[in-house]
């Protein structure tokens, strides 16, 4: 999340130095050239950013709730746009009719969308279908394939024509076609595909390992045990003195419950929040970038679609895109009307939790049980520091407990 929030900073500034650059750029001609509009098209364009838009929101939206968003019809739709793009270029490839603009801008693309069809793997309705997992994985993998033999093209000046032997672009760094053209900074592109990779190593370690639990969670009601995410912790144990604070219990009591209590380790799956990671965060920050450096491409550098948006290739991106998100806005839409959200705090995320001196007539809420619960602090095993505890919340015969690399702590009153 940090590395989001640096990078909402600094990128804009980064972007910015280009325009006195672009200005100081006029020892070369750099011709206006057309890009293809089956891949670089309004139509295209449009909705990539719309589908990458609304994933975004939605994952947001799943980070403080635990009902299914429709992040998972919106992420099949992007991947069918995805592949669709990358078949097109390789066809042009194959074809020896790929421009170095088609190339360039097919690529930033191809990376935009590659990197926003992540997001919806940080959803846990997507996590639970095992066949969309591996299906988005291999969209990925062909990506980023792809991507580096088409920047690799590009600067080696494959694709270039007689009539625009130079094309120049700002992704990253400056990306040309002709050795002529100063300054030339393909290093800092590749360190980025670099990171890109070892983000989507991460991806694919964290979706594969815990597909299938999720997958079992919601068809068959089993706990979500053995996840590389954070573990919560639901029993159906009764706690000493029915969960209110007592100064006769003693801390054997405490620890002997609490050691019986993890035995039920892992929580159910409606009561996992629907957006199990802040990855989403990353992912959607530089899937937004490089569409963002596409526009300014088109924009600043002399690249245009070579027809409007009622070409066949743009007419069928724009179409499954609108389907795709009109079927996850009626979802998330169904969900609100019906009141099944709930509410959950993400107090804390991948640096785990700790509670200190919390009161002992707090009331909690949780996703699943949502009645006004009695809340107790307990000690944890093996210590008797007062600053250190695991937090108990229990409602009725059910107790939740979060201990310290658990991301929620439930709403307080």
């Amino acid at each position: 999340m940090w590395i989001s929030l640096l990078g909402v900073i600094l990128i804009p500034l980064m972007f910015t130095r280009t325009t006195a650059e672009r200005a100081s750029i006029t020892h070369i001609e750099i011709c206006d050239v057309e890009v293809d509009a089956d891949i670089g098209g309004d139509g295209i364009r449009i909705a990539t950013w719309v589908q990458e838009s609304v994933l975004l929101l939605i994952a947001f939206l799943g980070t403080f709730h635990c009902s299914a968003t429709g992040a998972k019809e919106i992420g099949a739709g992007l991947a069918l746009t995805h592949v669709s793009l990358v078949i097109a270029l390789l066809v042009q490839l194959g074809r020896g009719s790929l421009t170095s603009a088609d190339a360039i801008l097919g690529s930033m693309i191809i990376d935009s969308q590659c990197s926003a069809l992540s997001m919806q793997l940080v959803a846990k309705e997507t996590l639970a279908s095992r066949l969309q997992v591996a299906t988005v994985l291999l969209c990925q993998i062909l990506g980023l394939t792809v991507l580096p033999i088409l920047v690799d093209g590009f600067g080696s000046g494959k694709f270039a024509t007689k009539d625009c032997s130079c094309v120049a672009v700002f992704w990253w760094g400056w990306l040309s076609d002709c050795s002529a053209f100063a300054p030339r900074e393909m290093a800092i592109f590749w360190t980025y595909y670099a990171y890109r990779c070892v983000a989507f190593l991460q991806c694919c370690y964290h979706s594969l390992s815990n597909t299938i639990q999720f997958h079992d969670a919601e068809k068959h009601g089993t706990r979500l045990e053995g996840i590389t995410y954070p573990t919560m912790i639901v029993s159906d144990l009764e706690p000493p003195n029915d969960g209110m604070p007592n100064d006769t219990d003693s801390a054997s009591e405490d620890e002997e419950f609490l050691e019986q209590e993890a035995k039920a380790d892992g929580s159910r799956y409606p009561d996992y929040p629907a957006t199990v990671s802040l990855m989403y965060t990353v992912y959607g920050l530089f899937a937004l970038v490089s569409m963002a450096a596409a526009e300014i491409a088109m924009r600043d550098y002399g690249l245009r679609p070579s027809s409007q948006l009622f070409s066949v290739g743009q007419i069928i991106g724009m179409v499954v895109a609108g389907a795709t998100i009109v079927r996850g806005l009626f979802l998330l839409t169904m969900m609100l009307l019906a009141g099944g959200a709930g509410f959950t705090w993400p107090l804390s995320f991948e640096v785990g939790l700790e509670v200190a001196g919390f009161g002992p007539r707090s009331r909690g809420r949780t996703c699943s049980y949502r009645e006004q619960g009695r809340a107790r602090a307990f000690p944890r095993r093996g210590t008797h520091r007062m600053e250190s505890y695991d937090l108990a919340i229990s409602s009725g015969k059910h107790r939740t407990r979060t201990n310290s690399s658990l991301w929620w702590l439930n709403q307080t009153r």
